[in-house]
């Protein structure tokens, strides 16, 4: 929910502002524009991502993502108020804004303890708090964590034994709610499958519309105790 705004983008909607911004900073020529808004529209997200970073300075991306989800101008809507009254252990997003934190002191009156992907790969344990927020993606007020290119996914997933070490001590040791996971992040899904495999303990719930999922994609998260 936003206050005298459009809702925040999702991720179609933030590459696409994205690269109309790029254009108007860096002149794009006509074929290359036309062939970023081509692979958005295919849904290939993470390729149009890391080209744009590959054109753009940190100062640039800072600034894009100040304009985007302005900090300042956003409230936390129903549900951000609902999870955080909720007694979870803990809450791992892929989301860069502040809402989850911003509910969490509206309504319990203190500060929760926050960590980034960075923090994790420094060595910071989140599991030794009460509570926490895991941003794996990074932290809109830190832009230098903003995970967001195909190659940044590849290198924190798979060449940071800290952070796969801890995302797989979460996932195994833990219960999982699933909110506003559509099935489509092949990262999430490789998580699942990994942990399931080494633990057939592991319990995963998804809270989700009716008929995201067919019936072979519900027999195949039942198999892997979705």
């Amino acid at each position: 929910m936003t206050k005298g705004r459009r809702p925040l983008p999702n991720w179609y909607e933030f590459l696409f502002s994205f690269i109309k911004w790029m254009n108007r900073k860096r002149k794009f020529e006509a074929i290359y524009y036309t062939e970023l808004k081509e692979l958005l529209s295919q849904g290939k997200y993470l390729i149009v991502a890391e080209e744009l970073l590959s054109k753009c300075n940190g100062s640039d991306f800072g600034e894009f993502l100040r304009i985007s989800f302005d900090s300042q101008r956003i409230v936390p809507s129903y549900l951000h108020n609902l999870l955080s009254i909720i007694p979870f252990r803990g809450i791992v997003t892929t989301n860069y804004d502040n809402l989850i934190e911003l509910a969490y002191i509206e309504n319990r009156k203190k500060i929760p303890k926050i960590f980034t992907n960075d923090d994790v790969l420094k060595g910071r344990d989140p599991l030794k708090e009460k509570y926490f927020i895991l941003k794996m993606h990074g932290d809109i007020e830190d832009p230098k964590s903003i995970v967001l290119s195909y190659r940044s996914y590849q290198n924190m997933m798979y060449n940071s034994p800290n952070f796969q070490g801890l995302i797989d001590r979460v996932f195994k040791n833990n219960t999982i709610l699933l909110i506003g996971y559509g099935g489509l992040d092949p990262n999430i899904e490789s998580i699942i499958d990994r942990v399931s495999f080494m633990n057939n303990q592991s319990c995963f719930y998804i809270l989700s519309k009716e008929n995201t999922f067919s019936n072979i994609e519900k027999k195949r998260f039942l198999k892997t105790g979705t």
